[in-house]
């Protein structure tokens, strides 16, 4: 029986930033979780690359948004497990954040 999983995979920037990713999907157990997760960011670098789409949706219900090439997963790292609370992996002083995305981040939290 299916059941819906997450991953979380610490990710480094080129400049020395971290934070962390996280894919949701479908799978029979753990370890097929974190397979198709690593698959589908995979294909995604690839779409990526080859098109400028930053976002994949694959057949088996697993999407990545925003993979991007200098962001560095480490998948030695990552925690995997039945979904429940989404931010439960990780900490604020887990992640920093490269401008752009600092920024735009602070203005939806002040609603602009």
């Amino acid at each position: 029986m299916h059941a819906l999983f997450e991953i979380s995979v610490p990710i480094y920037h080129e400049s020395g930033f971290k934070g962390v990713h996280f894919l949701v999907g479908s799978a029979d157990n753990c370890a097929s979780a974190v397979l198709a997760a690593r698959q589908a960011y995979e294909e995604a670098l690839t779409v990526l690359a080859d098109t400028g789409c930053r976002t994949v949706s694959r057949k088996d219900g697993w999407t990545v948004h925003g993979a991007h090439p200098a962001w560095r997963p480490d998948w030695t790292a990552l925690t995997v497990g039945k979904w429940g609370d989404p931010g439960r992996s990780f900490g604020a002083d887990d992640i920093d954040l490269v401008p752009p995305f600092a920024s735009s981040l602070s203005n939806r939290a002040q609603g602009r």
